[in-house]
């Protein structure tokens, strides 16, 4: 009996314990870094997000040069969704002139001790007419600027385009914005409207704002600067999708991303000019399944008075690899002409340390495997303080193929039945020696 059981611990031990083969993955990548350190972060590749099975990147695995795989967590940058602060109002004043924009020199600006504007006046030798320039105080503005949102007067059509210089001494001017399209308008029973001009953190004391056809067309009945956020996100990735797959009868286009992208803004280039669609962003994981909301928006490409627009981005939040983009009440036909999608997706960033012997492979794109990432605070320690420590970057090298696709492949786990067969057998066997031991204590 004694030897009964030792077999069954023999057999149980090594079936639990038996480490994974990298072999055994779809893909892998070289892990590249300078070694010495013990924390390093890698921002995952697009080929992770093409050839991963588990929508939560639980198939990934690190293995070091002994192949073992080793802990690592993985954690989201900055969100991009995030709102930056409320607007502030900005003084803002304009300059007229007969002809061209004004300089610096066609200036007469009356400032205070403090920087602040009082007046803004064209030169004595201007005739003053249209208004060419205004000039916004931003001194009292202490804050990078994430961007200018600008109160039309009137409820006129506008739509333009304008440049935005940026000075410290109203003598000298930096170009920090070229061609941003302002837009107030109806077309096709839909209301359009573009004010907000981005600075993209810009730190200025004064602004100068032109119209880049010469004079203005619109008054400006206020400017606010909008505070950029404190933590700017990590640069975007982008998927650049061909037109998409026509259906008559859903009024609608599909598109297919490749992969699991974790996708925060899509973007739709209408091919034809003077085109505005109202629709829904829709998106499912698998062809089989029912497409489900994302969100609203309406795209446009118009050209008027030689000023072409179009629409931005839509804020979205998906790992889903399908999209679909519907027509809603109001858009019309189906237009011919297909409109191509831009899909911005932010990575991932995983950490792990350096444990074992280099070299180290990331290694992805196998079905039956659980998640073995763990929290990051059990990696870095004091993470989120500014005792922690800091990981090295780390960069993944050219993808090569393992087992491929077949790796995805949901086959049997004959590893897991095996493990429950010979634990079962266990049971079986204490429970052959209960009932001897009872049949003996009976007897006796």
């Amino acid at each position: 009996m004694r030897a009964a059981v030792l077999w069954v611990g023999l057999l149980v031990v090594p079936l639990a314990g038996a480490g994974e083969r990298i072999g055994d993955y779809g893909y892998a990548a070289p892990i590249e870094f300078t070694s010495g350190d013990a924390l390093y972060s890698l921002r995952l590749p697009e080929a992770v997000y093409r050839h991963a099975v588990r929508a939560d990147l639980g198939d990934l695995r690190v293995f070091n040069g002994s192949g073992e795989a080793i802990p690592y967590a993985l954690r989201q940058p900055a969100a991009v969704t995030g709102q930056a602060e409320a607007g502030i109002k900005l003084p803002h004043f304009p300059v007229r002139s007969a002809a061209g924009n004004a300089t610096a020199e066609d200036l007469r600006v009356e400032v205070r001790r403090d920087g602040a504007v009082v007046s803004v006046r064209a030169g004595k030798g201007a005739a003053a007419s249209a208004v060419t320039t205004w000039l916004v105080d931003a001194s009292g503005f202490e804050h990078p600027i994430e961007a200018l949102e600008l109160a039309l007067s009137g409820d006129g059509d506008v739509v333009a385009r304008i440049d935005v210089d940026a000075s410290e001494d109203l003598k000298r001017w930096t170009r920090v914005v070229a061609d941003a399209p302002v837009v107030r308008t109806r077309f096709g029973g839909e209301r359009l409207e573009q004010q907000r001009v981005p600075l993209n953190g810009a730190r200025t004391k004064y602004l100068r704002l032109a119209d880049a056809r010469g004079a203005f067309t619109f008054s400006l009945a206020g400017v606010r600067a909008v505070q950029a956020a404190q933590s700017m996100a990590p640069a975007l990735e982008t998927l650049s999708l061909g037109p998409g797959v026509a259906s008559a009868n859903d009024r609608a286009w599909t598109y297919d991303t490749g992969g699991r992208f974790p996708v925060v803004r899509v973007a739709l280039a209408l091919p034809e000019e003077n085109t505005v669609l109202p629709f829904a962003l829709e998106s499912r994981a698998d062809p089989d399944r029912l497409w489900h909301g994302l969100a609203l928006g309406v795209a446009y490409r118009l050209t008027q008075d030689g000023v072409a627009v179009s629409s931005a981005p839509v804020r979205v939040s998906t790992t889903e690899r399908h999209l679909r983009v519907r027509l809603t009440a109001g858009a019309g036909p189906l237009p011919v002409a297909a409109p191509s999608l831009v899909a911005h997706w932010q990575p991932a960033e995983l950490v792990f340390a350096a444990r074992g012997s280099p070299p180290f492979t990331l290694a992805y794109g196998r079905a039956n495997v659980e998640p073995m990432r763990i929290a990051i605070e059990s990696i870095v320690p004091g993470y989120g303080t500014k005792a922690a420590m800091v990981p090295k970057p780390a960069t993944a090298g050219a993808e090569r193929i393992l087992a491929g696709d077949a790796a995805a492949k949901l086959a049997p786990d004959y590893r897991r039945y095996s493990l429950w067969a010979v634990l079962g057998l266990g049971v079986l066997v204490l429970a052959g020696m209960g009932i001897k031991l009872a049949r003996e204590s009976v007897a006796r």
